[in-house]
């Protein structure tokens, strides 16, 4: 087991690459950056929920040690997240291109899309 994916670019990483990153179980913390009302709509199981405009105040909720793979709707404030997390010190960071709209298109085709 490799405690790395590749660094891409974008700072944002497929669903497909999610995937081959999960099977490979990598240590990851999955981050729900989007609204609380948007849980109640669609939400990836496991992932745990912290609000973009709270995380400034919950650093201390996040592992330094592991991969976290941010995600919200589209993928918009996911990436403000990351750049949030990479100002922090946290260096194992990427968002989840699309959001958890993609997700339903290519991974859950049951998830609710809004």
């Amino acid at each position: 087991m490799t405690n790395s994916i590749p660094s891409f670019a974008t700072g944002e990483i497929s669903v497909e690459e999610y995937f081959n990153f999960f099977h490979r179980q990598e240590p990851h913390f999955f981050l729900d950056v989007r609204e609380p009302w948007e849980l109640d709509i669609a939400r990836i199981e496991g992932a745990r929920h912290i609000p973009l405009g709270s995380l400034e105040n919950r650093w201390d909720e996040l592992p330094q040690d592991e991969w976290i793979i941010c995600y919200c709707h589209h993928g918009v404030r996911s990436l403000r997240a990351c750049h949030l997390l990479k100002e922090k010190g946290f260096a194992k960071v990427v968002s989840l291109r699309g959001g958890i709209h993609r997700w339903a298109e290519e991974a859950d085709k049951t998830m609710p899309t809004y």
